[in-house]
């Protein structure tokens, strides 16, 4: 693999990871010392059978703002290109000279099988294609069951979970990302008409909602000091609000599985009266990791994890 030179730049692709902080992939390149291109792609023709719909578009377009204003706070900007995302990396290596290609991984089928379509396709062309971990508290590949095999069974793999070294910390956000020389172009993100218009169906979502991790860590903290003590209880009843209303900022990467469980740990070990409904919610966690386990595909090894 070709050496690396301050004159190339890393391609830092971002997915369903849209924050700074806890990113690996993020902390990786900026500690490269090479300039990096911070880029997200917009594919309409995504892997599998569901086009993300009008709210989640809508949810898009705020989370990708905020994470270019966060970037911008680090002497970055984030590049907006569409297309197929094989073509768009591939285009924007000819463009910049980029070597190294660092992500996020997946563990969709659909998306583990893109990713290896476009690390061969790329590696053919010389370029390093690096994964890296930050969507779960644990890799799949560090929980299996005595045999070696992944766990298919929930209470067995939550008991295992618990066995596991501790959940690590969460990174903070490095200070500044070494820009290229020239900047590629960019689209514009209201040219992607991601919200509605006329009529304006998602004209209350604000009152609610606020996309991105200042949203998220918004939630979380109301969460924490409001609801978390009788989660046990109160998440099973419709008629109350008593749940912790982060699943779509986990479900965009706004705010990683570990900063969660670290920030709820360090609100509320001194509290005994939020102990049940803390292990009760840090289960459901646990429930999210189980369900991605069962999704990744375990023949997908050929990318090995930094």
């Amino acid at each position: 693999m070709p050496s690396i030179s301050q004159a190339d730049p890393i391609i830092l692709w971002f997915r369903q990871d849209l924050r700074i902080s806890d990113h690996a992939a993020l902390n990786a390149a900026s500690q490269s010392g090479a300039p990096v291109i911070p880029l997200f792609i917009y594919g309409e023709q995504t892997p599998g059978d569901w086009k993300p719909g009008g709210a989640s578009r809508w949810w898009l377009e705020g989370s990708l703002a905020e994470l270019d204003n966060a970037l911008q706070t680090m002497q970055s900007r984030l590049i907006l290109r569409r297309g197929r995302a094989q073509d768009v990396l591939a285009s924007l290596v000819d463009e910049t000279g980029a070597k190294e290609i660092y992500f996020t991984r997946r563990y969709e089928p659909e998306n583990a099988a893109e990713e290896k379509i476009i690390a061969e396709h790329l590696t053919e062309k010389g370029i390093e294609c690096r994964r890296f971990g930050g969507s779960l508290l644990f890799e799949p590949e560090a929980v299996k069951t005595k045999s070696g095999t992944p766990f298919r069974v929930f209470t067995p793999f939550y008991k295992a979970c618990l066995a596991m070294e501790s959940v690590r910390d969460p990174v903070p956000a490095p200070g500044k990302l070494t820009p290229p020389k020239t900047w590629p172009k960019s689209e514009q993100l209201n040219n992607w008409a991601l919200r509605p218009t006329a009529p304006n169906w998602a004209s209350g979502f604000q009152e609610h909602w606020q996309p991105g991790a200042t949203g998220a860590f918004s939630k979380l903290n109301d969460f924490v000091e409001d609801r978390l003590a009788t989660y046990d209880k109160d998440r099973d009843r419709p008629d109350r609000k008593g749940t912790s209303a982060l699943s779509p900022h986990l479900h965009y990467g706004e705010i990683s599985p570990r900063e969660i469980w670290h920030f709820i740990h360090q609100s509320t070990d001194t509290y005994e009266n939020t102990r049940k409904g803390r292990t009760s919610y840090l289960r459901e966690l646990v429930w999210r990791e189980f369900s991605y386990h069962l999704l990744w595909p375990v023949s997908y090894t050929h990318l090995t994890l930094p």
